[in-house]
């Protein structure tokens, strides 16, 4: 966290889950210059405000405000039931400061991130469904081998 400017940012198909905070979508350090912010998933429809963009309480709107001129996710999808998102039951911790074990985010077939993102070419190309999914696995695809390789 710092509040030097952020600058070249470009997120599309993320989820981004959060807990209590006094924006659903919060970007509030530094001045945010020349970035892209759009097409995510956003859980956290509950709060005073939907999004929180730099630092300053003149930088806080609401999901109507930022549909109609937001500075950023104008064609968020408000994520309705995190509780439900993920096929393994993942969610929030209840404390933050307790280590957390690593947890399968694979999304839950009937999940509203389902289909819910946009091609983006290189990236997820071979998307299964009529859109890519939101979130770092694609439903009904194997999941990605991280680290060494076995040999052959």
């Amino acid at each position: 966290m710092t509040p030097a400017e952020m600058h070249n940012f470009i997120s599309r198909n993320n989820l981004y889950i959060g807990a209590g905070d006094t924006a659903a979508f919060n970007l509030s350090l530094g001045k945010i210059v020349d970035s892209d912010w759009d097409y995510d998933g956003v859980s956290g429809g509950t709060r005073p405000y939907f999004l929180q963009w730099s630092s300053g309480p003149q930088n806080r709107f609401t999901l109507e405000q930022v549909r109609r001129s937001g500075p950023a996710e104008q064609h968020a999808l408000v994520i309705e039931h995190p509780e439900t998102l993920f096929a393994s039951g993942a969610k929030i911790p209840a404390d933050k400061n307790v280590e957390q074990k690593p947890q399968d985010l694979r999304l839950a077939s009937h999940a509203e991130a389902v289909d819910a993102g946009i091609p983006l070419p290189g990236l997820n190309d071979g998307y299964k469904g009529n859109a890519p999914d939101l979130g770092a696995y694609e439903l009904g695809k194997d999941l990605p081998h991280y680290g060494p390789r076995p040999e052959k």
